[in-house]
């Protein structure tokens, strides 16, 4: 994978500019400490729906708000990266 670091204080309100700027086949976040609420109800919602590419989610965050975020359509890798980077390419391979 080719990736690019957008740095750990990057808006969510920005990154569908950035996808699109980069080309990017996917987003992958992650996340150790539970965001504030809004993140979660209303950020990320529309993160999703202003992308057309897959979200990824990975870190302790994940196991923190598993149901939530995976109704509104993140798909979680967990914390080991390995087996992250298996799903995200499992993904991407899918789509092509």
């Amino acid at each position: 994978f080719q990736t690019i670091l957008l740095g750990a204080n990057m808006p969510l309100q920005e990154l569908p500019a950035a996808i699109k700027k980069t080309g990017s086949d996917a987003l992958v976040l992650s996340g150790v400490i539970a965001p504030d609420k809004s993140i979660i109800n209303e950020q990320l919602p529309k993160l999703i729906q202003d992308v057309s590419v897959p979200v990824f989610l990975g870190g302790k965050v994940t196991a923190k708000s598993f149901d939530t975020l995976k109704k509104i359509g993140i798909q979680m890798i967990g914390t080991d990266i390995d087996t992250g980077i298996k799903q995200v390419s499992n993904c991407l391979n899918f789509r092509q």
